[in-house]
C-alpha cells in the first residue's frame, strides 16, 4: 500500500484535521506527509490567525520545500529503508510523489484542500453528497494549459509520459522551472480549496484515494459508509463483566 493518512480530532482546540495521501513511485512521500504535514500546518502563521485557506495552500507548498532540502532527502531515505524499498540509498525525490486531500473541521465550516485525484465528499443529513474536490487530470483544459505553458507534454493521458495527474506533492523533477511560481509548474502542489458551512450539520465526511472511488461509484460508497455508521449506532457498546 502506498497510502497514508492523518486523523487528528483536535489539531488545536476546536479544529480537527483529516487527510489522505496517495503515493506514487513508492510510499515514501505519502508517509513523509503523514509524518510532517500536521506540524507544518499547526505552526503556519495563517493557520494560527484563522486564515485556513491560505494556511492549507502554504502548507502544501511547504511540503515540496521540505522534500527539496537535504533534511528531506535524509527523511525519505529513512522512510524507504523502513519500508524495505529497493530505492533506498538513491535520491529518488524527483520521481516520487503523492496526491493529497486535506480537510479542516472548524466550528463553522469544513475547509478542504485537494491536489491530484484523491477525493472528499460531505454528506448531509438527507444523504445528499457534495464533492469538495475535483480530479486534476491531463485532460482537464485548465490543467492541460498550465502543463503545456510550463513546457510539459501530454500524450496518452500522461504528463511527460509519466503521471496521469497534474497536481501532487513531490515529483520535483517536474517543478524545476525557476522562472515560474509553484502553482505554474508542470506538476504543481498548489491545492484547490473549498469551504463548506456546517449549518445544517452534515452526517459525515468521506475521504479516499482514487482507488477507493474506482472500486465503487461515489453514490454506492456513500451509501455503504452511511449504512456502516447507522449500524454502528445501533450496536450496543460492550461492557466489561
Amino acid at each position: 500500500m502506498e497510502d497514508a493518512h492523518i486523523v487528528r480530532a483536535e489539531l488545536v482546540p476546536g479544529v480537527g484535521l483529516l487527510a489522505v495521501f496517495d503515493g506514487h513511485g513508492g510510499a515514501a512521500v505519502a508517509r513523509f506527509c503523514e509524518k510532517f504535514f500536521a506540524d507544518v500546518l499547526r505552526k503556519n502563521a495563517a493557520f494560527i490567525g484563522g486564515r485556513y485557506r491560505q494556511a492549507l495552500e502554504e502548507s502544501f507548498l511547504r511540503m515540496d520545500e521540505l522534500l527539496g532540502s537535504p533534511a528531506g532527502a535524509a527523511q525519505l531515505e529513512a522512510l524507504c529503508r523502513d519500508a524495505g524499498s529497493p530505492r533506498r540509498g538513491v535520491d529518488m525525490r524527483g520521481s516520487m510523489g503523492c496526491t493529497a486531500v486535506v480537510t479542516l473541521i472548524t466550528p463553522g465550516s469544513v475547509v478542504c484542500a485537494g491536489a491530484g485525484d484523491s477525493r472528499a465528499y460531505i454528506v448531509g443529513a438527507s444523504g445528499a453528497a457534495v464533492a469538495l474536490t475535483r480530479d486534476h487530470r491531463p485532460e482537464d483544459p485548465i490543467e492541460a494549459a498550465r502543463v503545456r505553458g510550463a513546457g510539459g507534454k501530454i500524450a496518452d493521458g500522461r504528463v511527460n509520459e509519466t503521471l496521469n495527474l497534474t497536481r501532487a506533492i513531490g515529483d520535483l523533477d517536474l517543478k524545476q522551472n525557476k522562472a515560474l511560481k509553484p502553482e505554474e509548474q508542470i506538476i504543481s502542489a498548489f491545492p484547490e480549496v473549498k469551504e463548506f458551512p456546517l449549518n445544517p450539520r452534515p452526517q459525515f465526511l468521506l475521504l479516499g484515494c482514487d482507488g477507493v472511488f474506482e472500486s465503487l461509484p461515489p453514490p454506492e460508497l456513500i451509501q455503504l459508509a452511511s449504512d456502516s455508521l447507522y449500524s454502528a449506532k445501533l450496536t450496543p457498546a460492550k461492557t466489561a463483566e
